[in-house]
């Protein structure tokens, strides 16, 4: 209805959406002007780009992840843009040694806290 009403005014109209693969389908089932929707689709990164999403954010605070870390990491994300950033978030708030790398153990206890918060929240409803 807000669409419709700003084109019929002449107004500027944003609208962001961000879902799961199927939003675009149920999305234009619901209502109509959906086939002028710009979809952008958030794939899986490269290794190299997963390892950067982990270490760039890490790197502004002067935080380095120790050796394997980023390998663990990288690994268990599948370099799925969601997951690097629970699993990096995790194991950033399970390194209680040293404030300024993320240790292996706080790395494997970020996977699996991340885990575990991924599977009652993203996975629930599936």
């Amino acid at each position: 209805m807000c669409a419709h009403m700003a084109a019929s005014e002449r107004l500027p109209f944003l609208l962001g959406l961000a879902g799961l693969p199927t939003l675009r389908k149920k999305t234009c089932d619901a209502k109509s002007y959906t086939e002028r929707f710009s979809f952008k689709n958030i794939e899986r990164l490269t290794e190299d780009e997963a390892r950067e999403a982990f270490r760039q954010p890490a790197k502004e605070k002067r935080v380095t992840w120790s050796p394997g870390t980023l390998d663990l990491a990288v690994r268990h994300s599948g370099q799925y843009p969601y997951f690097i950033q629970q699993f990096g978030k995790e194991s950033w708030d399970a390194e209680k040694e040293s404030p300024d790398t993320i240790s292996e153990a706080a790395a494997e206890e970020g996977v699996r806290n991340g885990q575990k918060e991924l599977d009652k929240g993203f996975f629930l409803a599936r």
